[in-house]
């Protein structure tokens, strides 16, 4: 939170001295209340609604600096929240591919949500509320000194007091804490799932499943947060006992210094207006130091960049050949496929065929850069993956997954992912993967707008798309894993003898429907069952 606060210190800054203004008029006013009963107490009329007048305008300045200090207390809360969305995004996206996947979209979800709002209500607005009862603690205790000093003595003992009790419940807190954003992950991760295959249960008569397993996971989730209020219930409640007994203490105490013609009577009522100033902030205090101490774990999510040795990016441009050499992958112990050693040349195309489950999309992935063969090395133009930038690795090589997707926005949109490109090249691709017949009908095309999840585009329809944003791209090698198998016949045919056709792009191809039409274009077929 440090950090963050620091990042933020010039809003910070402005806000602190609201926080400031406003807590010493707040004391301004309990000291004019004093002056406003010795008035009364002198017969002093004149005096007395003087004085009136005065805290009354104290009182409504003092409502609007706190509007003012609310909504930007707001803004800076905000301000810090897209700071922390956006260094937890930057980390997602340095992550390579295996790494990211290790955890479920959900579990991100929840990190930049649950976690986000937890640090909010848990942490920053308990921040600024225990800065702003300092300041009114403060400016309180240095009053109550003008009155007499035994009056501050009390309030500083019992000011120590209260702070100290958060400590005894701050590592519990912690650890419900961390339970609470553990299950929060865990319930969005359960839901994300049950509610992914509701289709394939409804088929089945097995809905009630759905129920079964959200149920379950709320209430463990249940169970947990009241484990979580319990805890911050425990530092409340002292804070608050405390906070009563420092209260009625230091009404005696003055009480007993006026009856002995110490201070004046008005005292009383200014000892009164100024130890619930000190103590009742003081008493949240107790509060909210335990909830800032309880938001720790929200800050140290387990991101690890460290994991990933970035090398510069050396703008490498394939000229020669792909070497893959004695690669095997496996799960589990389990060998997928073994001693795979391939030559792709430039510029040829290769057609990889095989029983499925056999390894093939993995190999095309191990090819991508996106995951690391168990043993064996692969070689751009003879320099070691491992010695590679991935974004040079990308920067040739495109793998055109068989389950692309599309995000809400128009086809323009998902086309260019905030690349420029002329008109007349998004035109020209749509017709080239055969999305648009002519340029008008390309035109229209582009402004369409997909919704959430491609509801309003088909499954071959997003092939295309995803092969035509591959192709603006203008990669050296493109890898196609089944990307035409929800494509027609016709159509796929037309779409693969364009790109079997095209004389500066290697084409490394996994298929199981292959047709005969193109069967001919490749310059090599590969049978991958003799690596399993």
């Amino acid at each position: 939170m440090k950090n963050l606060i620091i990042t933020h210190k010039y809003k910070m800054s402005i806000l602190l001295l609201l926080m400031g203004i406003g807590q010493l008029f707040v004391v301004v006013g309990s000291l004019l209340s004093a002056d406003m009963v010795n008035a009364l107490v002198k017969n002093n009329v004149n005096l007395f609604f003087y004085k009136t007048m005065i805290i009354m305008i104290v009182w409504i300045t003092v409502a609007v600096i706190s509007y003012v200090k609310d909504i930007f207390s707001e803004h800076v809360i905000q301000s810090m929240n897209g700071t922390l969305r956006s260094e937890i995004t930057r980390k997602l996206t340095n992550l390579n591919y295996l790494q990211y996947n290790e955890n479920s979209v959900g579990k991100y979800v929840s990190w930049l949500n649950n976690d986000i709002k937890s640090i909010d209500e848990q942490g920053l607005q308990s921040l600024f509320i225990v800065i702003e009862g300092i300041f009114g603690t403060v400016f309180a205790l240095v009053a109550l000194c003008r009155y007499h000093w035994s009056l501050a003595l009390l309030s500083l003992f019992m000011t120590v007091l209260i702070i100290s009790i958060p400590k005894l419940f701050s590592k519990r807190l912690e650890k419900a804490n961390q339970r609470q954003s553990d299950e929060n992950e865990n319930f969005v991760s359960v839901t994300e799932d049950s509610l992914s295959v509701f289709n394939e249960l409804f088929a089945l008569k097995s809905l009630t499943q759905i129920v079964g397993k959200i149920m379950s996971a709320s209430d463990k989730l249940g169970v947990v947060n009241v484990k979580r209020v319990r805890e911050q219930t425990n530092v409340s409640i002292s804070g608050f006992l405390l906070n009563v007994i420092a209260q009625i203490l230091l009404m005696g105490l003055s009480g007993y210094l006026a009856l002995n013609g110490q201070v004046a009577i008005g005292v009383i009522v200014a000892v009164g207006s100024l130890s619930g100033n000190v103590f009742n902030n003081l008493g949240n205090m107790s509060t909210y130091i335990g909830m800032i101490r309880g938001v720790k774990p929200f800050f140290n999510k387990g991101i690890d960049n460290e994991k990933n040795n970035i090398l510069p990016v050396a703008n490498l441009e394939f000229q020669d050949k792909l070497t893959v050499e004695h690669v095997c992958f496996g799960y589990n112990a389990n060998l997928l496929f073994k001693d795979v050693s391939i030559n792709f040349a430039k510029d040829n195309k290769y057609l990889i065929i095989g029983k499925s489950g056999g390894g093939k999309s993995t190999f095309l992935k191990i090819i991508a850069g996106y995951i690391k063969p168990l043993n064996g090395s692969v070689h751009l133009d003879g320099i070691d993956y491992e010695k590679i930038n991935g974004q040079d690795i990308r920067e040739n090589i495109f793998y055109l997954d068989q389950k692309s997707a599309m995000f809400s926005g128009t086809v323009r949109d998902n086309l260019t992912l905030n690349y420029s490109y002329a008109e007349a090249e998004l035109i020209d691709m749509l017709i080239y993967v055969e999305l648009a017949s002519n340029v008008e009908e390309a035109k229209k095309l582009l402004d369409v707008t997909l919704k959430s999840k491609s509801k309003n585009i088909s499954g071959g329809q997003i092939q295309r798309l995803a092969l035509a944003r591959g192709l603006l791209r203008k990669p050296k090698i493109i890898l196609v894993d089944e990307g035409t198998s929800a494509i027609d016949p016709q159509t796929a045919i037309l779409i693969e003898t364009k790109l079997l056709d095209e004389p500066d792009l290697t084409v490394i191809m996994v298929s199981h429907t292959y047709h005969d039409e193109t069967k001919n274009k490749f310059d090599q077929i590969i049978d991958f069952d003799e690596f399993n």
